[in-house]
């Protein structure tokens, strides 16, 4: 029996960003969208090489807004 190895992804949720302020200038057109669509693209991705994985947004008392 095989076991998979398992990959954990752990950041922010890209809804807490605030991409309209100006440290993010250097990406113009990010949205939390096109964030959300690469971590789930890249963990699937990873699932497809035989991997266990999976994403996970903390929690926090307080949210953040960046």
């Amino acid at each position: 029996m095989t076991t998979k190895k398992s990959v954990l992804s752990v950041g922010l949720q890209p809804q807490l960003i605030n991409f309209a302020d100006p440290a993010y200038a250097a990406f113009p057109g990010m949205t939390a969208e096109k964030v959300q669509g690469g971590l789930d693209k890249d963990i699937a991705a990873l699932n497809a090489l035989g991997y266990d994985a999976n994403c996970a947004s903390p929690i926090l008392a307080k949210q953040p807004r960046l």
